[in-house]
């Protein structure tokens, strides 16, 4: 296996599959909550929302997939759709904390 940075990698870790409607549709629902959710922190903490420095990557590998489905590439990697998955777990929990509202846990199908 080879290795990157001393740990370990898959050898088709990066490689990109097609993505499928529901996950075209996971990705852009998954923008307009955390969209929502910036603006309902600016509302009501006053400031602006800032990411934990823990979901930094998954975000920037989300952003690449967005920019990628902006282009018409509807491909994905499957970091890429776990990154999607955790965002999309942090903005349904934040966006409940805020709103004094229990979590709501989400089934993924996979």
């Amino acid at each position: 296996m080879p290795k990157r940075n001393g740990k370990p990698q898959s050898i088709h870790g990066g490689m990109l599959i097609p993505s499928t409607a529901d996950d075209i549709a996971l990705a852009r629902a998954v923008k307009e909550k955390f969209r929502e959710l910036c603006g309902t922190f600016q509302r009501i903490r006053g400031v602006p929302l800032k990411v934990p420095a823990s979901l930094y990557k998954d975000i920037m590998r989300w952003k690449a997939l967005l920019n990628r489905h902006k282009k018409r590439d509807f491909r994905h990697s499957e970091a890429e759709k776990e990154s999607m998955k955790t965002v999309a777990e942090w903005t349904v929990a934040l966006n409940a904390a805020l709103r004094n509202n229990p979590k709501p846990s989400i089934e993924w199908k996979d």
